[in-house]
Formats: structure tokens, C-alpha cells, sequence
């Protein structure tokens, strides 16, 4: 979609889509290395792509990225749910699953948030919208919305031990 493009001297993008027409971008670092900070409120907590063949993604994001996948249980995920957590050298990046009509399709960010229903407030008092309530995860509180403009992404809280 958009071909190498050099960011003056921070770096190197492309923007391309998926076999299953899912856009995704390439960061090559010059002086921007990428994230250094993680899971924390405001910082990138997690990325998952939501697709219509789990197979097929899993194959091309191995391939193009040295993926590993883990399934995830019907316990965690949800019964029926096909989804996986992915990792490159068993530090886990984010989440692949099946399509449902309730997420958003293609690629989602997740950010790291202090409250994930205080957050929810703000995206609405805002402008934005909601897709999916807050609700509760094994992997913590979070939320599916869209900012004023239509572009979803995630918010997570992370839930006391």
C-alpha cells in the first residue's frame, strides 16, 4: 500500500496488506528504535489481528516474521473461540484470532491503561465510540473502542494479582 518510505532519519516504513487483506506495518529503526516502553498506562500493551482464517495468518505471519504460535484453551479464549498468542523468541507480542462480529477485523493495538472504564469515559466524552464494554480477561480488564474518526483500537487494565 505504501511503498518503503525513509521517515528522515528516524527510520523506514511500509504499509501492506495480508493475503486476507489486512493492513499491518514494517518499522526498519534508524534513531527511532522502536518501543521502550512497555504494559505501562499509555504505552503499547499488546497488538492482536483478528482474521477470517486463523490457518492461513498463522502460516503467512510465520513465514514473513518467524512467529510462533501458542493456542489458547477454551478456557482462556472463550469455548468455540480460535485464538493464539504469538511470539518471536518466546517473548509473547500479542494475539491472533477468528473473525467475530462483535471485534473490529484486521489489526488492533492495545494500550495499557490505569482504568480501562475511566478510559471508556474519556474515549465517549470525547467523541469516540464503543464496540466492546469493559469486561474482564485472564489477561486483564479491557475494552474495544473507536476514536471520533473510526479507527478502533484497545484499552487494557491490568487487574491485581
Amino acid at each position: 500500500m505504501v511503498e518503503p518510505m525513509e521517515v528522515g532519519p528516524m527510520g523506514t516504513m511500509v504499509i501492506a496488506l495480508d493475503p486476507q487483506g489486512n493492513p499491518f506495518g514494517l518499522w526498519q529503526s534508524g534513531l527511532n528504535t522502536g518501543v521502550q516502553i512497555h504494559n505501562e498506562p499509555g504505552a503499547l500493551a499488546w497488538n492482536e489481528a483478528m482474521v477470517d482464517d486463523t490457518a492461513a495468518a498463522k502460516e503467512f505471519y510465520s513465514a514473513v516474521f518467524g512467529f510462533t504460535f501458542e493456542q489458547m484453551s477454551a478456557e482462556v479464549a472463550g469455548e468455540g473461540m480460535d485464538c493464539a498468542t504469538f511470539s518471536t523468541g518466546g517473548n509473547p507480542l500479542g494475539g491472533l484470532g477468528a473473525s467475530d462480529p462483535s471485534m473490529p477485523r484486521g489489526w488492533l493495538t492495545c494500550f495499557s491503561v490505569a482504568s480501562a472504564d475511566e478510559a471508556v469515559a474519556t474515549v465517549e466524552a470525547k467523541g469516540g465510540t464503543v464496540t466492546m464494554t469493559p469486561m474482564d480477561t485472564p489477561f486483564g480488564r479491557f475494552a474495544v473502542v473507536e476514536d471520533p474518526w473510526g479507527a478502533p483500537f484497545e484499552v487494557m487494565q491490568e487487574l491485581p494479582a
